[in-house]
């Protein structure tokens, strides 16, 4: 049965909850509807309007003020003949590209035309239930028919018209209002190659005088439009409209010379079918791979450089493909800088000025300002300090060798450090994120802890702690499993987002550590496995399977090399 509160128009029988039929709901649906695409309008006008308020006619505010004056100087010589003149913009394709952001507030069919914009302002402050005050209702009506004015469907006279005539005072056109000169220098001259019907008089004049009465015109639009702007901005300030940060946010022009973007590039072979992202991934499909800085290098085959680590017997057991990053040339010497994997760097030195000169390796330096570079920076010096022989091959012939040793204290560092990096990388694949590069000192508990937390994402069932944990629970009865809320890890700035997960055991042993009487909400609990077992965890919302508790049973070890599982005190 479903317990309803008392006074609730709804009814209950038989386990079933009924409501009473309300097309109410379906009207709600519909005005929500009808919000959103209200805010949207005004969003887009704020986007667009951005666009006009940066261009940079609008920037100078001055300037734009004296186009927009429709100021006409007057120069009467002694013989009585008059030169009149008017100020235009210094570069004719400056001022098009001003019309041309304000063309979409002009068109009825445009979500921003200025009609649409005032009709969405209105209702969502009608129904965000506040209404205007005195002065904001001046305001908008103000604006509202300044836009009427200058941006109707039927072009108005603005400020004077103009009439030709011949040298024997005859008409030769009709009256013709600067609005109808304006709309057709737009719609002949700058966006199509005839004037729209009912324009076809403006023709009869020249492109001087279309192209002055627009500059005029369209001049006083944009000041308009910074005006409407302004006054939207007000609105949100005031909290009687909200549109979202992003209309405020998204960049509305271009301020570089370049396009510049940052990315990860891949490649193929040629004729290779496009690429196919993996979901939730970095990761492309099979086929593709990220370029490497030393890959891209290498396309000069001068750059070309591989590394052959070489066993006691002299066999080759590994090989990589390096690059000259560098080349520095002083008086006496010749500096190679060699980049390896994009995550170590060698410096050799040669004197250019012996006879007979042998390479000198003066250094290396590590590249770790990411996880990957982590990783193979840490597994290619593993790989260097247990072979025999480095050599450095250019165009087939050694250029230098060497042998490099490490204490076994820094070996274990490394190899602990390439099973933490691996992790780190495979779970930025997993989760499609790049994560802060491990900056951080750490321990064995900290690589167990970034394992498990790897191993979940990847819906595997794995051992935890061997516990007891203690637990705070609000019902009677012992829970059969504990639930884990989405947290993070911290290792240094590396911060790893651990999902929710679970924690169990079949044979799990429960100790109330409850005192007296108080066995209500909030009680104490003591949850772990039977001795010399570890908990089990896992991840339904990573994809792990949902098992029955007593078939509960692990599917996937750690693997940390260094790290007994079944000893490793955790």
């Amino acid at each position: 049965m479903i317990h309803l509160p008392r006074g609730s128009e709804r009814t209950a029988s038989r386990g079933v909850a009924r409501y009473p039929v309300d097309d109410r709901s379906a009207r709600g649906d519909t005005v929500a509807v009808e919000f959103e695409i209200e805010k949207d309008t005004v969003r887009r006008f704020v986007v667009r309007a951005r666009r006009v308020a940066a261009h940079s006619l609008v920037r100078d505010w001055e300037r734009l003020i004296e186009l927009a004056q429709d100021r006409v100087t007057m120069r009467l010589s002694l013989t009585g003949v008059a030169r009149t003149s008017m100020r235009l913009p210094e570069d004719e394709e400056v001022f098009e590209s001003l019309v041309a952001r304000l063309r979409p507030f002009l068109l009825k069919d445009e979500r921003v035309h200025h009609a649409r914009l005032f009709k969405a302002i209105k209702r969502m402050v009608v129904q965000g239930g506040t209404g205007f005050d005195e002065d904001r209702q001046g305001r908008f009506d103000e604006l509202r028919a300044g836009w009427q004015q200058l941006a109707g469907d039927t072009p108005r006279l603005q400020t004077y018209s103009v009439q030709g005539f011949d040298e024997q005072g005859q008409p030769l056109t009709p009256v013709v209002a600067d609005a109808v000169l304006a709309a057709g220098w737009l719609y002949a001259d700058l966006v199509h190659a005839q004037p729209r019907p009912g324009l076809e008089e403006a023709a009869r004049f020249s492109l001087a005088e279309r192209y002055t009465a627009a500059v005029r015109l369209f001049s006083k639009l944009a000041m308009l439009t910074a005006h409407t702007l302004a006054f939207i901005n007000q609105l949100r300030d005031d909290q009687l409209i909200e549109i979202g940060r992003a209309a405020w946010d998204t960049p509305v022009e271009i301020d570089s010379a370049e396009l510049t973007q940052e990315g990860v590039v891949f490649v193929a072979p040629a004729g290779t079918e496009g690429p196919a992202w993996i979901p939730g991934s970095l990761e492309v499909a099979q086929g593709w791979r990220s370029l490497t800085t030393t890959e891209a290098i290498r396309m000069d085959t001068a750059n070309q450089v591989e590394v052959v680590l070489s066993g006691d017997d002299g066999e080759r057991v590994a090989a990589y493909e390096a690059a000259v990053l560098r080349r520095d040339t002083t008086d006496t010497e010749l500096r190679w800088r060699v980049l390896v994997n994009d995550a170590v760097e060698f410096t050799f030195a040669l004197d250019i000025t012996a006879e007979v000169t042998t390479p000198r390796l003066l250094h290396w330096d590590l590249h770790q300002d990411t996880n990957r570079q982590l990783l193979v920076s840490s597994q290619f010096l593993l790989e260097m300090y247990s072979a025999a022989e480095v050599g450095f091959d250019v165009h087939g012939h050694r250029f230098i060798a060497f042998t490099a040793t490490a204490p076994a204290e820094r070996l274990a560092h490394l190899r602990a450090l390439s099973n933490l990096a691996q992790d780190l990388v495979l779970l930025e694949n997993r989760l499609g994120q790049a994560l802060h590069v491990c900056d951080a000192g750490f321990n064995q508990c900290d690589q167990v802890v970034v394992r498990i937390i790897r191993l979940l994402h990847e819906g595997r069932i794995v051992p935890f702690g061997y516990g007891p944990m203690r637990v705070a629970v609000d019902s009677p009865e012992a829970p059969a499993i504990l639930g884990q809320r989405a947290t993070e890890f911290g290792l240094g700035s590396c911060r790893i987002p651990v999902p929710a997960f679970f924690i169990g055991h079949p044979q799990a042993v429960v100790h109330d550590l409850s005192i007296g009487e108080h066995q209500g909400p909030g009680r104490m609990i003591e949850y772990g496995p039977p001795a010399g077992e570890r908990l089990i965890a896992w991840s339904p919302d990573c994809g792990a399977p949902k098992p029955e508790l007593d078939e509960l049973s692990v599917d996937t070890d750690w693997g940390l090399p260094d790290i007994d599982q079944h000893s490793f005190p955790w």
